[in-house]
């Protein structure tokens, strides 16, 4: 076993890929969020629940923290490329996976879905003649959005180098001004969302859920600058991740009560109204509170590789890349059985997660391949 001091973001990564899996194959059963292929199994109040609550505190959370951690390796890669061969090898790396995704395998992922809703008929190049070249992002709008805040932070700092400006380094912020910024951003996320509701895209992304991207990538490139991971303690982080925990037991009342005063769940996806206030207030106590946590807790008791973590680190970003092909394949192939909608859920992460990165594995060291992924 190897000791290195960066191990553990590795070992972070990797392990929200696995939940992005899972946030998926539980959309698949019809819980809030939405997903391309969904069926329906027989459930009951405390199953809706459940996969609701699941949806709502992996979304709360999980994709800030792919974009936090994305930023803590996007400041040093600059610092020591350069801003061509950083924008050159982001582009190889980020350009390269989207212009393939969203030119074929989305058509592919596609066809299958509508076959595995029985909606096609035709074989698949004439479907794919039919379809192309209107293809979709699917889940690499976090590689597009990454190309974008990347392509902000280079002309940044190519702004910055030109005037002489250095970054600068900034203390590990207290609670006073935790509170401040989650206070601060849970009302300006509930006004964005007046003009950008869950249910509203542009250019294929749910813009509601940015204010929080934005802010934990910036705080990713200060906290590499300002050595806040290493500085934060696990006494702060579990202070927050208690608080997180509070918000997560209000849900069910949360749910409770919406459904009781006879409203229904798109009022918390924005809007003038106590429901849409209350999600983005709600959401960045989560996000903080959560993130913190996991930081403090890999770092301290996951920061080692060995041959089976830098195989899944490794591995990570292609199974990013395909993991949407496997919730389908999985979820159609659970159709065969009659186990309720929770047991169904619980064997599918396994089956799902599993062959995704061995897949993964293979694929990323392909010739040619392997230059991209």
């Amino acid at each position: 076993m190897e000791v290195n001091r960066l191990s553990y973001l590795d070992n972070l990564r990797f392990s929200l890929v696995a939940l992005v899996i899972c946030h998926h194959a539980n959309a698949a059963y019809g819980s809030i969020g939405g997903w391309s292929y969904v069926v329906r199994e027989p459930g009951g109040i405390v199953s809706d629940v459940l996969a609701n609550m699941f949806a709502g505190i992996t979304q709360a959370f999980f994709m800030s923290s792919f974009f936090l951690i994305s930023a803590y390796f996007t400041a040093p890669a600059f610092d020591k490329k350069g801003s061509w061969p950083f924008a050159r090898r982001r582009l190889i790396r980020l350009g390269i996976p989207l212009l393939v995704y969203f030119y074929v395998l989305s058509l592919v992922f596609r066809y299958f879905v509508f076959r595995f809703q029985g909606r096609g008929e035709s074989g698949f190049l004439e479907f794919f003649a039919a379809h192309f070249p209107h293809g979709a992002f699917g889940p690499l709008w976090f590689t597009f959005t990454l190309l974008i805040f990347e392509g902000v932070y280079i002309a940044y700092r190519s702004a910055a180098d030109r005037f002489g400006l250095k970054p600068r380094a900034y203390p590990l912020p207290g609670d006073r001004h935790i509170l401040l910024f989650i206070l601060g951003i849970g009302l300006f996320t509930f006004f964005w969302r007046i003009g950008h509701p869950l249910n509203s895209f542009i250019w294929q992304l749910r813009l509601a859920f940015y204010p929080l991207y934005v802010s934990f990538f910036i705080f990713g490139l200060i906290s590499y600058r300002s050595g806040w991971f290493t500085q934060l303690t696990a006494k702060q982080a579990n202070r927050w991740f208690n608080v997180s925990l509070v918000g997560i037991a209000m849900m069910p009342a949360l749910m409770v009560l919406n459904a009781a005063l006879g409203y229904n769940e798109q009022k918390f996806g924005g809007g003038i109204n106590w429901q849409s206030y209350v999600y983005a207030a709600w959401e960045p106590f989560l996000c903080v509170g959560i993130n913190m946590k996991l930081i403090v807790w890999f770092r301290d008791r996951f920061n080692f590789s060995n041959a089976f973590t830098k195989r899944m680190g490794a591995s990570s970003y292609t199974a990013y890349i395909v993991h949407a092909f496997f919730v389908v394949f999985a979820t159609y192939l659970f159709t065969f059985f009659s186990l309720g909608r929770l047991p169904e859920i619980l064997l599918m992460w396994p089956v799902a997660i599993i062959s995704c990165f061995l897949f993964a594995d293979i694929v990323r060291r392909a010739p040619l391949l392997n230059k991209v992924l």
